[in-house]
């Protein structure tokens, strides 16, 4: 067996998969290791929608599509620079064999009777949702499927809820596209160690 810090730099982000549905039987898999994060307080604050039929996945990239393109346009990106971003959040979305979308829930985050220490709360649950989601990465990895951890729920949470029937207390934060990978990506670089690490020590 490979060390485990070998096989955590073996994992990709995967954006072609081939045209084959992911057993049932192993997305509860990852559901079940995702459970198994930490939390602060235990509060356990993830909620997962899956979702693999093609309407579905048609309505929601239409959705986010639409909601990417309006704010390229604020920020005054050119013509054809919107175009191809928002081709390629289009297909990432509508091609993935099977998407997890991630959703917050904040009824067992605690409640603070001020507005710093709630924001801070919320950033807790962000944290512990992290987690999850690297859960069910690495586990995905140990069972030959791909995955690519995809933020943009985060800036569109309203076309999200447009596109899915989803609980009111559930917050879209992210999708995980899950499927068996067509095309390995190529390792990205990552900084050194002197770069992102220093003792707190004196002297």
């Amino acid at each position: 067996m490979e060390p485990l810090i070998e096989f955590i730099k073996s994992r990709r982000s995967i954006r072609k998969f081939l045209p084959k549905k992911v057993d049932p039987k192993r997305i509860r898999q990852l559901i079940e290791a995702a459970r198994w994060a930490p939390s602060a307080h235990n509060s356990q604050p993830w909620r997962f929608l899956l979702f693999d039929e093609e309407e579905g996945k048609k309505r929601l990239a239409e959705a986010m599509s639409h909601a990417f393109r309006n704010a390229l346009e604020r920020d005054k990106h050119p013509a054809e620079t919107i175009e191809d971003q928002v081709l390629k959040s289009y297909r990432r979305i509508q091609k993935a064999p099977s998407l997890i979308l991630v959703c917050l829930c904040k009824e067992d985050c605690r409640l603070y009777p001020d507005r710093h220490r709630n924001r801070l709360e919320e950033a807790l649950a962000h944290q512990g949702i992290g987690a999850a989601v690297q859960n069910i990465l690495l586990l995905a990895a140990s069972l030959r499927l791909g995955t690519c951890w995809i933020s943009a729920p985060l800036f569109c949470p309203r076309a999200v809820r447009k596109a899915l029937v989803i609980p009111k207390n559930w917050d879209p934060v992210a999708l995980i596209a899950i499927g068996h990978p067509k095309k390995i990506s190529k390792l990205r670089t990552r900084y050194r160690l002197p770069k992102i690490f220093m003792t707190g020590r004196k002297g």
